[in-house]
């Protein structure tokens, strides 16, 4: 029965060719357009939710109020925050500084561009930037050791079929006011995810910061510090007894900006704060120089409905066209109903064609434009992690 009610489903479009090709293709183009749609607002949501230590991350930042009332926010840490910051308090597991700059990478006498970061080893161990070669809790202990991307390991030093334990021991120099720094590659982690803020195509240990300071100059020195709490510790435990530490830590900028009258009179005029890292990419009040650019969450909910509103669209504009053609089929429906054939029977009939234009729409959908432009992303450290892979658009 059912394989004759898709005969005559079958039979029934391509007699009515033009009906199914306009039907086909208008709601084929709106599933598409909905679905592009939301892969771009599903990549932006995902940004930094693939951590396994996720719940427990965070990133400080100092807020302050100034004399008209509105807040000011930055993520820039002195370079001496961090450890500061893990002795004061027991409730942090592992602390990491952040700072990144583009940067001339040489080795074997060729030389290319790329993001270097200068970070504590701890940060493989926050982070879930596992290392294809090298141990997370070896890496990083010397001056002069330097951990790789998968990619630069093979854009950079020719390794090939997943052997990175051949790139550890090589050397790849950073020149900075004729100056040449080399360094010992002792670990290659594999690609960063592109829906990740954190992105470095190489990392130093932070002890480089003197020599090579990549970040830019703020009260002493501007660089970003993430946080791993132990388990079961909330922030609200360390921001209730941060108060001294505050006053000590950034005395120097306090007193900048009420130099600068800039500082509010209030009795809390300013303070610290621990930010989960799953709302760093929506946070677009604080500035985070290292990091990819916040994302508001507006425009996401603003396209989300732009692509449900297409898809709408493309169903009225098919119901319409379904309904106008079943009038012409008026003598069709007469001639089952003298037949016998029953109201139910009828409906499975009609359904069943549309659920046919549906398919094929759909069929069309996936094997046609998705396929054809969508490709995966190489940004900055690359982007090869399972689901968090998302892809680009290209025309």
């Amino acid at each position: 029965m059912i394989q004759n009610y898709l005969l005559v489903a079958l039979r029934s479009l391509k007699r009515n060719a033009t009906y199914t090709v306009v039907n086909v293709v208008g709601l084929s183009i709106g599933m598409a357009c909905c679905a592009l749609i939301m892969i771009l607002v599903y990549h932006e949501w995902s940004y930094d939710r693939f951590h396994e230590n996720g719940p427990d991350l965070y990133r400080t930042y100092f807020q302050w109020q100034e004399l008209d009332g509105t807040m000011g926010y930055q993520a820039m840490m002195t370079p001496g925050f961090t450890e500061e910051f893990r002795s004061e308090f027991p409730q942090v597991q592992r602390a990491t500084p952040y700072v990144t700059g583009n940067q001339n990478l040489e080795a074997e006498g060729e030389i290319s561009r790329h993001l270097v970061a200068e970070i504590h080893n701890d940060l493989f161990s926050m982070f879930s930037f596992p290392l294809l070669a090298g141990d997370a809790s070896q890496v990083l202990l010397g001056t002069d050791e330097m951990v790789i991307s998968a990619q630069l390991a093979e854009s950079k030093l020719g390794i090939k079929d997943g052997n990175w334990n051949e790139a550890l021991g090589r050397t790849i120099s950073i020149t900075r006011e004729q100056v040449q720094y080399d360094f010992n590659v002792v670990g290659v982690f594999q690609d960063i995810p592109s829906n990740s803020s954190v992105q470095m195509d190489a990392a130093l240990s932070f002890t480089n910061y003197g020599r090579l300071q990549l970040g830019g100059n703020n009260w002493g020195g501007r660089v970003t510090t993430y946080v791993q709490l132990i388990p079961d510790s909330t922030p609200e435990a360390i921001l209730t007894a941060a108060g001294p530490f505050t006053d000590r830590s950034f005395g120097k900028y306090i007193d900048a900006l009420r130099d600068a009258e800039r500082l509010a009179t209030d009795s809390e005029p300013y303070g610290f704060e621990l930010q989960s890292l799953s709302d760093m990419h929506t946070s677009t009040e604080v500035f985070m120089p290292y990091e990819k650019p916040a994302h508001d969450p507006v425009y996401s909910y603003i396209l989300g409905g732009i692509g449900l509103l297409i898809l709408l669209i493309a169903c009225i504009n098919f119901m319409t066209l379904s309904v106008g053609q079943s009038a012409g089929r008026a003598r069709e429906v007469g001639v089952r109903k003298v037949l016998g054939a029953h109201k139910f029977q009828l409906m499975k009939q009609y359904f069943g064609e549309s659920t046919v234009l549906a398919t094929l729409s759909l069929g069309l959908e996936v094997v046609g434009p998705l396929e054809a432009h969508y490709q995966p992303v190489v940004e900055g450290a690359g982007a090869e992690n399972g689901i968090n892979h998302i892809g680009r658009l290209v025309g």
